[in-house]
């Protein structure tokens, strides 16, 4: 099975090697995926083989393409382009289309080129990140929040972790400091020593 692939400008599709920006579009809502590639149509044949075994990556487009079936599915070839120049119109066309708002697409981060959320393995190798993109990253990782199953694992990670028993120093450094005091240097010794002399007396009876 194959999705429609075509060019935005009506050229005929380049055969071989090219770096491209491409949309993946829902003929059926108008809701777009936009990417890049160093070699566009193996990126193709590569969504493609992913949404027909129902094993792509990003899951609002595998489940858009489940629920509208191959024929609401569009491959467009947006543009032509030398690879160094690949992430930076991405993201403008990721900007333009407003691809990681729901209301009109798929795509899952908002900066290109990332591995936040769904992207290619090392597309973020060796890349300095301008001071907007830096921003874009913050942004997006600010609202990120863990889904209900990664809380529950965590949970249960937590419970088969025992913490170890406070030793007479912390205990005695933590009830000072629920008081809101300041510790000072010479009271710092003093519980320490406090603390060694409890420990010997304990070392002590253990031997009796």
């Amino acid at each position: 099975m194959k999705l429609k692939l075509k060019t935005a400008n009506g050229e005929p599709v380049k055969k071989g090697k090219h770096s491209a920006i491409y949309k993946i579009i829902n003929i059926a809502n108008n809701k777009i995926y936009i990417g890049s590639s160093v070699d566009v149509m193996k990126r193709y044949n590569g969504h493609l083989e992913d949404l027909n075994n129902n094993k792509h990556r990003n899951q609002l487009l595998q489940r858009a393409y489940n629920k509208y079936g191959k024929n609401s599915f569009e491959f467009t070839i947006l543009l032509y382009l030398n690879k160094d120049s690949l992430i930076e119109k991405e993201q403008e066309y990721i900007d333009l289309y407003q691809a990681t708002n729901r209301k009109y697409g798929f795509n899952i981060c908002p900066v290109a080129g990332t591995t936040l959320g769904v992207k290619r393995p090392g597309a973020n190798i060796g890349r300095i990140l301008s001071e907007e993109t830096k921003r874009k990253i913050a942004n997006s990782v600010r609202g990120f929040k863990h889904s209900l199953e990664t809380k529950e694992r965590m949970s249960e990670t937590r419970k088969g972790k025992k913490k170890p028993p406070m030793s007479e120093e912390q205990k005695q450094k933590l009830s000072i400091l629920k008081t809101g005091k300041i510790l000072s240097n010479e009271t710092k010794l003093k519980i320490g020593i406090a603390s060694k002399g409890n420990q010997e007396k304990e070392r002590l009876q253990l031997l009796e």
